[in-house]
């Protein structure tokens, strides 16, 4: 709610509710747009305390996470199985032939590139879409942090078609 009080961007109507559980009739959208969280190191939930330098979800916010929270999940089992749940109800939510946007950018963990990309695009897919189109935007990285010179260089913008 921090957040999306702010309402900086003047919408007519702003919910705050886990997207698992988004309570619209079947069909109501003709496209969602999605910026999931990449289950890299800004899914840390410590409270530091020595003063360095922190670029994570719960220190940008000032305190703990909710439950359930995919910000406060690392890559794993849990968080794709919760992008799936998720993905599985916004697709009954996205009208036939209505369109699916999806933000997302692989990270690096353990000196390896993950590929997110590739897990939520099948994940979109095995809710019945059709990938119409994937664009590569070259972003920079946060260039602090334990793979500070390990960075991939961009975001991927996928876009699908239901059905």
């Amino acid at each position: 709610p921090e957040w999306i009080n702010k309402n900086e961007y003047c919408c007519d109507y702003i919910t705050n509710v886990d997207a698992e559980f988004l309570n619209y009739p079947s069909c109501f959208f003709d496209a969602i747009c999605t910026s999931p969280t990449y289950g890299n190191r800004m899914a840390d939930h410590h409270e530091a305390k020595d003063g360095t330098r922190r670029n994570t979800y719960t220190h940008c916010i000032g305190r703990q996470l909710s439950n359930g929270n995919t910000g406060k999940m690392q890559w794993g089992v849990e968080y794709m199985k919760k992008h799936e749940q998720i993905y599985k109800h916004l697709s009954t939510l996205v009208e036939e032939k209505g369109i699916f946007i999806c933000n997302i950018k692989n990270h690096i963990r353990q000196g390896k590139e993950i590929d997110v990309k590739s897990f939520h695009e099948n994940a979109i897919i095995n809710c019945g879409f059709t990938k119409k189109q994937e664009i590569f935007i070259e972003t920079k990285g946060n260039g602090f942090g334990a793979n500070a010179n390990k960075r991939t260089n961009g975001e991927y913008i996928l876009v699908f078609e239901k059905g």
